[in-house]
């Protein structure tokens, strides 16, 4: 700044050394004092400008710092959380791998168990008749009678033993209940239905609360339905139900009771009765059946 200065004013000291100053000189040095002046005080605007700019920069840049350093916290958290999130993932996945062994051991067995449930099932249609070929039902544990049936076809004729004599000699009116079903059951197997029947009734009339009773009540109901007799057969189904409800052959009257109303074409109350025997005996073949059946409708 000096030396501008010095510069300004040294025509004018070289002119008073060499004259007397002039007016006009001294307006035009004025008139540059005043451009310097004008152009410093631009300068400061400039500067006041640029600080303000550079500390609003500042400001900015300041708190982008803090919100990068605050993500980059909170990154570092969600990381710290990831690593133990897949620790723990590492860990149940090595739990998992170890009830996978389990579970394929277990399933084998299963397996097994739903194959031999599945034999038990087809025994039970078979049972309750419930093939599409209607073939007779199964014997049970008593004799069928089969062989009496083919000796009656032949020409020739047997001797007379004893046990025929005794056979030929059954009186239903003496004899105990448990025989009288032995013996309609037999007539029952092999096709004899009338014979069965007569024999079925026998007990429920004489004998209704005898421990064969349920059964014979059941199996008139069976006659009736292989007979076609639908109606009939869900009138004597529903005996068993509430008369011997205790009774083993509860489970296959609700059965049986329910295809008989699916034969009338009622299949509402085929439903509703294959509904109540699943939820009265649940985990039984015949339940297991009544499943199957609704999942047709």
């Amino acid at each position: 700044m000096r030396k501008v200065l010095f510069f300004l004013f040294f025509p004018v000291l070289f002119s008073g050394i060499s004259g007397c100053v002039t007016d006009q000189d001294m307006a035009a040095v004025n008139s540059r004092l005043n451009k310097l002046e004008s152009s410093r005080s631009s300068m400061d605007n400039k500067i006041d400008s640029l600080k303000t700019s550079v500390e609003k920069l500042s400001q900015e840049i300041e708190q982008k710092e803090k919100k990068l350093r605050s993500e980059y916290a909170n990154l570092l958290a969600e990381n710290t959380s990831l690593k133990n999130d897949i620790y723990s993932l590492e860990g149940k996945l090595e739990q998992s791998d170890y009830r996978l062994q389990k579970f394929e051991t277990q399933f084998k067995r299963l397996n097994n168990s739903v194959s031999a449930l599945n034999k038990r099932i087809v025994s039970v249609e078979k049972y309750l008749d419930l093939e599409k070929s209607k073939t007779d039902f199964p014997e049970e544990d008593e004799d069928s009678g089969n062989e009496s049936d083919q000796a009656d076809n032949k020409t020739e004729k047997k001797p007379v033993t004893k046990e025929s004599k005794a056979q030929d000699d059954f009186d239903p009116e003496t004899a105990k209940p448990e025989d009288i079903y032995e013996k309609a059951k037999t007539n029952f197997d092999s096709g004899k239905l009338d014979k069965s029947a007569r024999l079925f009734a026998l007990i429920l009339k004489k004998y209704p609360e005898a421990s064969v009773a349920d059964n014979a009540a059941f199996w008139t109901g069976e006659i009736f339905y292989k007979q076609k007799e639908f109606k009939r057969a869900i009138i004597e189904y529903q005996n068993v139900i509430e008369k011997y409800p205790e009774g083993n052959k509860v489970a296959a009257a609700y059965l049986k009771q329910g295809l008989a109303f699916y034969k009338l074409d009622r299949e509402d109350n085929a439903k509703t009765v294959f509904e109540t025997l699943i939820n009265k005996f649940p985990g039984t073949n015949e339940a297991i059946i009544a499943k199957r059946k609704l999942e047709n409708f």
